[in-house]
């Protein structure tokens, strides 16, 4: 069963790996985020008790799009993203917000202990059990996509804000909330 943990400060002895969803890459990257202020300090405290963070591609693509919408809402206004639908109609888009999604790129290089993971293979096991999660546990299929990564490489704590995790009701897994 899925164990939610509550973050806070100094309270917790971590595993030795962690499994960051896009959520809490994108609250410690953005300064003015809502959760900005508890993520920087998980993470200083993930790096003190020298935690390794294992990161997906699968998050980092996720968090860049994220990051793609809030630079564009933050140039041109709440809502914006959604309403001028710029991917579709401005080709040049990804170009002129590239120095953003740099700068957020070279800043998770620079994060102490961090671990990139690639899918292990076979990639068809990893499908299975993300179309077992989507049926199981009514996970999006990105989360389930999480979830398969998670367990494929035998990681237990994912640090995220996402509440449908917690409904992950038969795995020996570690929601950490840090809101």
């Amino acid at each position: 069963m899925a164990t939610v943990v509550s973050y806070r400060p100094n309270y917790l002895t971590f595993p030795r790996q962690v499994y960051p969803d896009a959520n809490f890459l994108i609250s410690f990257y953005v300064p003015n985020h809502k959760w900005h202020s508890k993520a920087s300090i998980l993470l200083a405290e993930l790096t003190s008790q020298k935690v390794e963070i294992h990161l997906s591609l699968l998050a980092v693509d996720e968090a860049l799009f994220q990051l793609l919408i809030l630079t564009y809402e933050d140039q041109k206004g709440a809502g914006s993203w959604h309403r001028d639908r710029p991917m579709e109609t401005d080709p040049s888009i990804c170009a002129r917000l590239h120095p953003e999604l740099d700068l957020f790129v070279r800043r998770l290089w620079q994060l102490p202990n961090l671990r990139l993971i690639d899918i292990p293979t076979p990639a068809f096991d990893i499908l299975d059990d993300l179309l077992r999660s989507i049926a199981l546990y009514s996970l999006a299929p990105r989360d389930a996509f999480h979830l398969a990564i998670l367990k494929a490489v035998g990681l237990s704590m994912i640090v995220t804000n996402d509440s449908d995790f917690e409904r992950v009701h038969d795995l020996p897994i570690y929601v950490l909330h840090f809101w």
